[in-house]
Parts: structure tokens; C-alpha cells; sequence
């Protein structure tokens, strides 16, 4: 990202390791999935904690780099519409797999959320933001998804009976941690963080970093591609 201090390049490297991980989680999600791997360890207590802490460091960042924006209106519409395209396709090639609000979509509306409350959030001094958001969403994801007839506030993390999603990040809890990330934006615009924290490069991950949405975007039609001919050919 951009701004009057240049780059801030832990920002690019949290982001692309977690953007890696989300591969590797992916591929053997796949392998499990469609081709009856037995893959040890995974979907135990220990891969659910090592997922979530990918998640919110990437969700963190997200909500960063929101705050650092000129333009999150902007960026929101584009996720969003990038989540468009990958609900229609896997609605069309895996319907049993179709994501219906993962984690493009909740990113695409916490842009345009956060850019709808500037001003409300603006207002509540960070030394309270960070404390009230961080309780909040330790509390909400406990409680969430709930459970409900309702066939139309997934999105809010109120599902009804039978719903199903390949990748799910409802508002709720998940917009909390976002809103956490917001608030550490300024004093890292201000410069008050320490030095490496806008140096420190690893090249191949940074470079990850910069690129999440079309890695989003392609990296599972490239692994299901890759696992098709290792296991016909090969």
C-alpha cells in the first residue's frame, strides 16, 4: 500500500504468509475432499487454532490497509465483485462446494462498512476501540453463527437450517477484528512504529502480499488443474 511514508512492508508480509497458508490449507482441502486423501492431523484443535490465527492476522492487515486507503470505497466494490465471480463459478463447477459469503465477500463489504462509518468510528478514541473491539469479537465468535429460519442474514452470520458454504466470514464475528486493524493504521501512518516494521522484506512472500486478490482468485482452479493430472497421469 501507498501513503506518505512509502510502503510498509511487514504489512505486505503478514499478508502473503498468511495468503500462503491459506494455499496449503486449501490443498489438502482438496485433497481430502475430492480425491479421499488421508491427510494426518488435519481438521483437529490444533489445525482449527493454526487456521484461525491466518485468519485474523490476515483480516488484522485487511483492516490496516482499509485505514491507510484513500479510496476503500473503491477497493470494496472491486472484492466484491471479484467474490461475485467466485460464488458463479463454483456454483457452476462444485455446487456442493458453492461459497455463498466467504472471505472476498466479508472483505469487499468491511471495506465499504468501514468506509460508510468513518465518522462513528472516527469518534471513539483508540485506546477504547482497541479493547472493545478485541472483546467483542472474542465474544461473538463463540456465539456465531446462529441458528435461525431466516434464509437471508447469512451474510451477518444468521443462518437457517441447511445452509452450506465451501468458505465462510460472516460479518459477525469477523468485522471486529477488522475494525481492530483499522485502528493501528494512523499510528503506523505516523511513523511511531519501529524501523523494520517498514523495511523488513522477505521478496518471494512480499511479492505474495501484493498480489492476495488474484491469488485468491486462481489459486484453487490451479491446484484442482495440478491434482488432476497427478493423479490421472501420474
Amino acid at each position: 500500500m501507498k501513503n506518505d511514508i512509502g510502503r510498509i512492508h511487514i504489512l505486505d508480509f503478514i499478508r502473503g504468509f498468511a495468503i500462503i497458508g491459506m494455499v496449503v490449507y486449501h490443498a489438502v482441502f482438496d485433497l481430502t475432499a475430492f480425491y479421499n486423501v488421508q491427510i494426518p492431523l488435519f481438521d483437529t484443535t490444533i489445525i482449527n487454532i493454526i487456521w484461525l490465527i491466518f485468519a485474523l492476522a490476515f483480516i488484522i492487515i485487511s483492516g490496516i490497509s482499509t485505514g491507510l486507503s484513500r479510496n476503500p470505497i473503491r477497493r470494496g466494490i472491486i472484492v466484491i465483485l471479484a467474490a461475485g465471480v467466485v460464488s458463479a463459478v463454483t456454483f457452476i463447477v462444485t455446487p456442493d462446494l458453492a461459497i455463498r459469503f466467504g472471505i472476498l465477500h466479508f472483505m469487499g463489504s468491511a471495506m465499504l462498512l468501514t468506509a460508510l462509518l468513518k465518522k462513528p468510528l472516527a469518534a471513539i478514541p483508540r485506546f477504547v476501540a482497541l479493547p472493545l473491539f478485541a472483546a467483542l469479537f472474542s465474544i461473538s465468535y463463540f456465539l456465531f453463527p446462529i441458528d435461525s429460519d431466516i434464509n437471508f442474514l447469512f451474510p451477518i452470520g444468521v443462518i437457517s437450517n441447511g445452509f452450506s458454504s465451501a468458505d465462510y466470514y460472516p460479518l459477525i464475528p469477523w468485522i471486529f477484528a477488522f475494525f481492530f486493524g483499522t485502528y493501528l493504521a494512523k499510528p503506523l501512518l505516523e511513523h511511531r512504529a519501529p524501523k523494520w516494521v517498514y523495511d523488513f522484506q522477505c521478496p518471494f512472500i512480499n511479492f505474495c502480499g501484493r498480489q492476495t486478490l488474484w491469488i485468491f482468485l486462481f489459486h484453487q482452479p490451479v491446484l484442482l488443474a495440478i491434482f488432476w493430472v497427478v493423479f490421472n497421469f501420474i
